[in-house]
């Protein structure tokens, strides 16, 4: 399974809940939001980290 559809399904789930939750659409709109910004931010962290690791990476060289 990709990060993609993982990012994907973990979003549904948190809407599944907040509709549990009887959550009004405002907040669910700024909880995506949320969720989607930190997804993001986690996935250029992790790019970024992985292009400094091959640059230190001795069997590149």
């Amino acid at each position: 399974m990709t990060s993609h559809s993982q990012g994907k399904r973990t979003m549904q789930q948190c809407s599944q809940h907040l509709d549990m939750l009887h959550v009004d659409n405002k907040v669910k709109q700024i909880v995506y939001m949320y969720m989607e910004t930190l997804y993001r931010d986690a996935y250029a962290e992790g790019q970024t980290d992985a292009q400094d690791e091959a640059k230190n990476d001795p069997v590149s060289k």
